[in-house]
């Protein structure tokens, strides 16, 4: 990402449930504490793309998980 930091992507759907593409928007602790909240997401739509590389995956515990 434009801040250095390393996101998953995963797939997602739209509000229209289309198919797209996002980052993790929830916060892990919250989700630790409160087992029946969902997992929400960014779209790639809301990103600059032009600041954004794609890397070669890397193990999930290496990946820089939280918000922005």
């Amino acid at each position: 990402m434009a801040d250095g930091s390393e996101e998953l992507v995963y797939e997602t759907t739209d509000a229209y449930g289309n198919p797209d593409l996002g980052i993790n928007a929830s916060n892990e602790e919250y989700l630790e504490r409160h087992p029946y909240a969902s997992r929400e997401y960014y779209s790639l739509c809301n990103f600059d793309m032009s600041e954004v590389e794609i890397i070669e995956q890397k193990e999930s515990s290496e990946l820089t998980m939280g918000g922005m």
